[in-house]
């Protein structure tokens, strides 16, 4: 009987002490309460703007998490998309205070970093997270405030050249007549280099006719043209209209511009014009389907080789592919405008929305922000 005792008194010990031991991992595992963010409001509505890029543009401020000690504690500023419930997010800020001020270039490059897209106003998640110097001590958790914020592209808008005229398909229904000179039709633009803004081409198809080149659709001014004697000339607006680009019959052509030498040419396309491809797409971790699938481009029938989409694009990369299929595929290194090569290393794309070119001539490419 004694023996007994024994073994039932050994076993209440047993239990309680991994009841115990299992009561401090249950501590350890679950935060302590958390604490309160105190501004801003849920559903405050910020818009941001780039002429302010340095101005103040939020502060999120909060109670003091209380670890039951005095004791040093840091926290971290976390945003994320709404809805994903911080599987994803951005660090967006760290501390020692109880308060944090983001100016407006700091607030919108995060925000764009955690998955909101420019230029439409998005749901936007804050919390807070505390950690202490405490030994042993556990992260600390705020409540969730939402905001509603609507950021700017960080992407800076270069000059574009659009055509107009009879010689070219300014319309994009197959036919070049006069009917394209409407400066505010489906205009495509001539490509710009990489590495030196005054200077764009363009390779493609012209009948016999005349174009000029537009700064901005739907607007004569700032007009390009030439001067009458081989060189460029320009109406800004404050002047008369230059005289038009003449294209001596129909056929492929080089197009040349150079705004700093002002000079341009007009050459017979060099190469032997090849089949246009059935199908050419864009694909990439910055697109819609990611990398497992083409998201489609439109061309026409009077230019076979030019392409265009309107995307909203995430950060990442991109590259142009043809067939859906990865044996024809474009890429080049530099953002905004390229040449860009097959094979070629992946297009970094920064968050956007865009009307997107590409020339499956001659590789060149195009991403216009739109603002």
């Amino acid at each position: 009987m004694k023996n007994t005792f024994k073994l039932f008194l050994a076993t209440i010990l047993f239990v309680g002490l991994w009841s115990c031991e299992d009561e401090q991992d249950l501590m350890f595992l679950t935060p302590p309460a958390s604490f309160d963010i105190l501004t801003p409001d849920a559903g405050t509505a910020v818009v941001l703007t780039s002429d302010l890029a340095n101005n103040p543009a939020l502060t999120v401020s909060w109670s003091e998490a209380d670890y039951g000690t005095p004791t040093a504690i840091n926290y971290n500023v976390e945003i994320a998309q709404s809805g994903n419930n911080f599987e994803t997010f951005i660090v967006a800020g760290n501390t020692t205070n109880t308060n944090l001020t983001w100016s407006v270039a700091e607030l919108n490059s995060a925000a764009i970093e955690a998955g909101l897209i420019p230029e439409i106003e998005g749901a936007l998640d804050i919390r807070i997270k505390s950690t202490s110097g405490t030994n042993g001590a556990q992260p600390l958790y705020s409540n969730v405030v939402t905001i509603l914020l609507t950021t700017f592209s960080p992407v800076v808008a270069k000059r574009e050249l659009y055509i107009v005229g009879n010689a070219f398909d300014t319309n994009m229904d197959g036919i070049a007549n006069n009917d394209d000179w409407n400066n505010n039709a489906t205009n495509t633009p001539i490509f710009r280099d990489p590495s030196d803004d005054n200077i764009y081409y363009f390779t493609g198809y012209f009948v016999a006719g005349e174009f000029k080149l537009l700064e901005q659709k739907g607007q004569w001014q700032p007009q390009w043209g030439t001067n009458g004697g081989g060189a460029l000339a320009v109406n800004d607006g404050t002047g008369s209209d230059p005289g038009a680009f003449i294209v001596p019959a129909a056929g492929y052509y080089t197009f040349t511009f150079n705004s700093t030498s002002m000079t341009y040419t007009l050459v017979p396309f060099a190469g032997t014009v090849p089949t246009a491809f059935p199908t050419v797409g864009i694909i990439g971790d910055s697109t819609a389907q990611g990398w497992d699938a083409s998201t489609a481009m439109e061309t026409g029938s009077f230019n076979p080789h030019i392409w265009r989409i309107n995307a909203i694009l995430n950060n990442g990369e991109m590259k142009f592919r043809a067939n859906n299929d990865w044996a024809v595929n474009w890429g080049g290194n530099t953002a905004l405008s390229g040449l860009g090569t097959d094979g070629g290393p992946n297009i970094p794309v920064a968050a956007g929305q865009y009307d997107i070119w590409f020339n499956s001539l001659d590789g060149r490419y195009l991403l216009i922000p739109v603002q």
